[in-house]
């Protein structure tokens, strides 16, 4: 099994190599192979430069991908899912945050749910979640987002909104 973890980033210098170290000594199943795909949306910070710098030094486990022209979270998490399943090994591709809103030691656990369906989604408004580092204004926004999927879009899923899922390969 090798799995692809895509990490939209802009401005994250200050997570952003903590995330991956944490993510890389994950105590997953010796059969998963990990991969990371950080997108850098050209952070003034130097968020590119540090993902550079691990990438090298994990050259088989980390791939550092820059957009200088595209900007926003939806379209990096679309190009970094393109970048997973453009490798023909790639059988499962989880999206997550790099500010620590997704905490790494909850990939096993999507891991290990995957089994029962295509895609799994890790949710803060379930028994147990929480959201970490999210403005009011952001929660209320979330909220109303569900709500509309619910009502209008027939989407029965608690948090559709979040950016914190597993996908199997087979599913796209």
């Amino acid at each position: 099994m090798k799995l692809a973890i895509v990490i939209p980033t802009f401005n994250e210098r200050e997570n952003i190599a903590e995330l991956c170290e944490n993510i890389l000594t994950l105590p997953l199943r010796p059969d998963m192979e990990v991969k990371l795909i950080i997108v850098d949306d050209n952070s003034p910070d130097g968020t590119g430069a540090i993902a550079d710098a691990l990438a090298a030094r994990y050259p088989s486990r980390v791939d550092a991908f820059h957009r200088l022209q595209e900007r926003g979270r939806a379209s990096a998490g679309i190009a970094g899912f393109r970048r997973a399943l453009a490798d023909p090994d790639v059988t499962h591709v989880i999206e997550m945050d790099a500010d620590f809103s997704h905490h790494p030691s909850d990939i096993p656990k999507l891991v290990e749910a995957e089994p029962t369906a295509d895609v799994i989604i890790g949710s803060r408004y379930v028994k147990g979640g929480i959201a970490i580092n999210c403005a009011a204004v952001n929660r209320a926004l979330s909220i109303t987002i569900n709500l509309v999927n619910f009502l209008f879009l027939g989407v029965h899923v608690l948090d559709s909104s979040g950016g914190f899922q597993v996908v199997s390969s087979k599913s796209h």
